[in-house]
């Protein structure tokens, strides 16, 4: 079994996991288009480097100083994974995350390690989706678990959403004008 194989063989099991445990097909998509990227794309397969810490396996693309940057998959010997996109040395931009304590999987933007921007969770029996800051959930547009979909609107603070409404008023605006005049 060559290097690659071992990080190929448990992102296989992530596939196979939201595959039988009925994930949203544009999830499953989503996830296969990573993997499908970094299994198959030769390009980045000649750029990545496999490198063995002490909690895992990574694979993936380094900055010319040595830090992740760029598309990688970290496997943790927890059984969580990443694959995503790394910024000096950190899960930065847009990834995927599996907690194999939580059985759930976070889709949507990172920032400096922690879940920023529209995020997505997913598990057997519950799915979320809403918006985070700094690894927190600020606001959550609905949840949907046993007891069915609920829209818990825990919604953003006052001075964090000011200016919202008015944002796309404007912007509809300008548009109509656009198009009319």
């Amino acid at each position: 079994m060559n290097k690659y194989e071992v990080v190929n063989i448990n992102v296989n099991k992530l596939s196979h996991f939201m595959r039988n445990n009925h994930a949203p097909e544009w999830l499953q998509e989503e996830l296969n288009t990573y993997i499908k990227y970094s299994f198959s794309n030769q390009d980045w397969l000649s750029k990545a480097v496999f490198q063995q810490p002490s909690n895992g396996y990574f694979v993936g693309e380094l900055s010319i100083e040595g830090d992740r940057n760029g598309t990688g998959i970290y496997v943790w010997n927890s059984g969580d994974i990443y694959i995503g996109d790394y910024y000096h040395g950190k899960k930065h931009g847009d990834g995927f995350y599996y907690d194999a304590s939580s059985n759930l999987i976070y889709y949507g933007g990172l920032e400096n390690d922690d879940k920023h921007g529209h995020g997505y969770v997913w598990g057997p029996g519950y799915e979320s989706q809403g918006y985070y800051q700094n690894g927190k959930e600020i606001r959550n547009d609905y949840v949907r678990n046993g007891s069915g979909y609920h829209s818990n609107n825990t919604s953003i603070s006052d001075e964090e959403g000011k200016g919202c409404g008015c944002l796309i008023m404007i912007v509809v605006a300008v548009l109509i004008w656009w198009i009319f005049f």
